[in-house]
């Protein structure tokens, strides 16, 4: 999905969604991630693919569009509002950038790291013929 973000200059969103395991005493949840819906350049809105009748939003994820210089390093990290979003809700966050990196918002400890660092990143010629 980030390099489809990437070639279309959009953001997308979803949930991870947990549905409650009832016949497996391994096992609480299975989890899942909505489709994602596509947004604008500057924002997207995870709640717009909302997680099945009795799951549980548990986290959700987007990804930032192409690489916007006048944006400097806020291709590469959480906004506020998308740290606000996550604190609203209690939700932690997935975040694909432009530059390549999965990162995760906590909102136990408010902290952000990286989950992988190898994602497909901007280049212009990956978005030739699409």
């Amino acid at each position: 999905m980030n390099s489809t973000s990437i070639c279309e200059n959009k953001e997308y969103a979803g949930l991870i969604c947990a549905k409650p395991v009832h016949n497996d005493p391994n096992a609480k949840y299975l989890f899942y991630a909505t489709p994602p819906n596509q947004g604008t350049e500057k924002g997207s809105k995870p709640f717009k693919s909302p997680c099945d009748d009795g799951d549980i939003d548990f986290a959700w994820y987007h990804t930032h569009a192409a690489t916007n210089p006048t944006l400097g390093e806020g291709n590469e990290i959480f906004s506020d509002a998308d740290k606000n979003i996550s604190d609203k809700y209690n939700m932690d966050a997935f975040l694909a950038t432009p530059g390549g990196l999965l990162l995760k918002y906590s909102t136990k400890n408010k902290t952000v790291g990286k989950v992988f660092t190898y994602m497909p990143f901007d280049m212009p010629a990956q978005c030739e013929g699409k």
